[in-house]
């Protein structure tokens, strides 16, 4: 298939197609005694292979993946500063029901969301230690809450669902993708940059 400019663009299964055809032929002309023409299918080969590396590439991104009462979750690693275990998170009163509190990171207070509250999920009534996943951009840095952390990972983007019909409108707002393994990877973008997020600590 060409694209708009006349360039030759095939999909990863017709990429690896080709090469398995490039490959017979190679092996062909090796067993004819034909090294020049051996030679030329090689390349071909190799340069398709790094064709179908550079897309497989494109299909992953680097995340952290944590748990969040039954359901996965994952966020680019993109935004993460750093994961920190906490025995206990200071309430503040007035906030809205997803502000868990803050807590105190090396002499820096860092609010703490709770996104059990956009995506509907139930809560651990006694929830004793957490684990914050610290987020931070050029403009903001808060922690999210976790029940359990399953380390840094990469995930493919291939099959992933962009739109799920049965969300609601904040858990839809805060979800970039789901993975075919059932991950979603939240959008660390707009967390990060929602300005109804940002708690005003001098109210």
């Amino acid at each position: 298939m060409l694209d708009k400019k006349g360039n030759l663009k095939l999909s990863h299964e017709q990429l690896g197609a080709v090469m398995k055809k490039l490959r017979a032929l190679s092996e062909s002309a090796l067993e004819a005694g034909d090294p020049e023409k051996e030679a030329i299918l090689r390349k071909r080969a190799e340069k398709l292979a790094e064709k179908v590396s550079r897309n497989e590439a494109k299909e992953e991104t680097e995340v952290i993946e944590f748990g969040l009462a039954s359901e996965r979750f994952a966020i680019e690693t993109l935004y993460l500063k750093e994961v920190i275990h906490v025995k206990e998170i200071t309430p503040v009163p007035l906030t809205p029901p997803f502000v868990k509190g803050i807590v105190n990171l090396r002499g820096n207070i860092i609010s703490v969301l709770d996104i059990k509250v956009f995506f509907e999920l139930p809560n651990d009534p006694n929830p004793g230690f957490k684990w914050v996943i610290i987020l931070q951009d050029n403009e903001m840095t808060f922690g999210i809450l976790a029940d359990e952390i399953a380390g840094i990972k990469k995930l493919s983007l291939r099959n992933s669902i962009k739109i799920l019909s049965d969300l609601n409108a904040i858990r839809q707002k805060y979800l970039k993708a789901v993975t075919s393994g059932r991950v979603a990877i939240l959008d660390g973008s707009k967390l990060l940059n929602d300005s109804s997020l940002i708690i005003n600590d001098k109210t």
